[in-house]
């Protein structure tokens, strides 16, 4: 990833290191293409790891900057000091939070939660 990045954007920069549990976390910022007439920075933080049976599984915090000037640092440095121990150390454990239960009935609790004209992929809502 980190290779392509750099690819695609010679300015970014990017760097690797471990967690506690040897989960291998990508820190990196890269800008909007010369050519896109949307001017942006963004920094991420990426982290994977292989779950048996499942696959690959990566989390992913981003920030994205619209407004390029001197204050751009200084934010996105604010930013990553502030998530960078939270993301790193952070379980990802799914946790039952009351809104969206797995139960049965998800199907009834999520269009109670969409907005209004949603419509399910599996059966269009009458």
């Amino acid at each position: 990833m980190a290779d392509e990045v750099k690819q695609s954007n010679p300015a970014a920069s990017s760097r690797f290191f471990q967690n506690d549990k040897k989960q291998t976390v990508l820190d990196f910022i890269t800008f909007a293409p010369a050519e896109s007439p949307v001017k942006y920075a963004e920094w991420n933080l990426m982290r994977a790891h292989y779950v048996k049976g499942s696959g690959l599984v990566v989390f992913q915090y981003a920030l994205r900057l619209y407004r390029i000037n001197a204050d751009s640092i200084n934010l996105i440095v604010a930013e990553r000091e502030k998530m960078m121990g939270p993301f790193v150390e952070a379980t990802f454990d799914e946790k039952d939070d009351g809104i969206i239960p797995s139960r049965p009935d998800l199907e009834t609790n999520v269009e109670r939660l969409a907005p209004e004209g949603w419509e399910s992929p599996e059966r269009k809502i009458d």
